[in-house]
């Protein structure tokens, strides 16, 4: 049985999936195996992988999705540790000699991470990833439901620990996943260990699918929803602090359900909503009737959820003067608030990931 196992789904990216396969086979630590789960590909992913060698299992399945395909590879390895690399990202050939050393020397760990170099398409190394996303974060299960803090990329877990979750990846969703999976990881007791240095390259190339503008950000949003949701049921949500919970509302009810009243109003009757402070909810309903308004205009249903705001906190003066605004004519809220936020919006991002993706008009 090998040590390690190295998974990698792949839909279309046969060009990619090249590179990928050999900083893989380019690894100085050697005892490893290293699975392809190809998701029902129509380019010529297979006779790429035919002409990489035999140290390259190939398991092919109809298009299923990226969760299916890393589950199929899952199932049919054998690796003490498994380490999820996607198709157009690569390994530094230190990568499973360092990470799989971290496990080995910390019998109490499930998870090891480490940083890594964002890259374009062309492998020119621009940043490293964790100028986005901190490194080493606070292993708290809050950290987990308050925010994204890890991804797939340099990231290796104990098989036995995978093995304690439903998937491990919930095949509903085709976005988030890697969030979702580290969440259960967490929430099942799971500890997580930094390791220092750099393991992978993290490719931008505008065909990532968590492009802001790609085509499948609506699904990706959906599978956030059907996630957070998930969370919002689970045994221990009821146990994370009110700050925790309250950022986790914020982000579902004013953001990932902008517009979608009918879902807004399925959460806000959700007793994990109502056991929230008065003022916390207060706040939220204000906050998600702004949101609401600017995206699709004023609403009857806006306005009574800042009555509700209202006496939940009669201090809330900004619900009062919305509810002013939208009692005072049509389009009027839209407008006061559409210029208040241009005056005080922040200055547009301008960094390397950002630039790459607007080259590429998916930003």
């Amino acid at each position: 049985m090998p040590k390690v196992s190295v998974l990698i789904p792949t839909y279309n990216r046969s060009g990619y999936l090249i590179e990928a396969i050999r900083s893989v086979q380019a690894q100085t630590y050697r005892d490893w195996e290293l699975v392809v789960a190809d998701d029902g590909s129509t380019d010529d992913t297979r006779a790429v992988i035919e002409g990489l060698g035999e140290t390259v299992r190939y398991l092919y399945q109809p298009n299923q999705g990226v969760s299916s395909a890393r589950n199929l590879a899952f199932r049919e390895s054998s690796g003490e540790y498994v380490l999820f690399l996607d198709s157009d990202d690569a390994l530094l050939p230190n990568a499973l000699a360092d990470l799989a050393a971290a496990l080995d020397a910390n019998a109490d760990c499930d998870v090891v991470y480490s940083d890594g170099y964002v890259v374009d398409e062309n492998g020119t190394r621009y940043t490293r990833l964790s100028d986005y996303s901190p490194r080493p974060f606070v292993d708290a299960l809050e950290t987990f439901i308050t925010g994204s803090p890890l991804g797939l990329a340099g990231t290796m877990v104990r098989r036995t620990a995978l093995q304690h979750i439903e998937g491990p990846f919930d095949v509903q969703m085709i976005g988030y996943e890697d969030w979702d999976m580290f969440l259960r990881l967490k929430a099942a007791g799971c500890t997580f260990h930094f390791v220092p240095g750099l393991t992978y390259c993290y490719r931008f190339h505008g065909g990532n699918k968590s492009a802001p503008k790609s085509s499948l950000s609506e699904k990706r949003r959906l599978s956030l929803v059907h996630s957070r949701l998930k969370a919002m049921n689970a045994p221990w949500f009821a146990g994370l602090s009110s700050s925790a919970r309250y950022a986790f509302f914020a982000n579902l009810l004013p953001t990932l359900l902008c517009g979608d009243r009918a879902r807004q109003a399925e959460v806000l009757a959700h007793q994990a909503f109502r056991n929230l402070p008065a003022q916390a909810r207060s706040q939220l309903l204000y906050r998600l009737t702004v949101n609401n308004i600017l995206s699709h205009g004023a609403a009857r249903e806006d306005r009574r959820r800042l009555w509700t705001a209202i006496r939940l906190n009669p201090a809330n003066v900004k619900a009062c003067l919305l509810l002013a605004l939208t009692l005072m004519g049509h389009n009027l809220p839209e407008k006061v608030l559409a210029r208040w936020r241009r005056a005080h919006a922040a200055a547009e991002a301008d960094d390397p990931v950002t630039r790459i993706l607007r080259a590429k008009h998916v930003a």
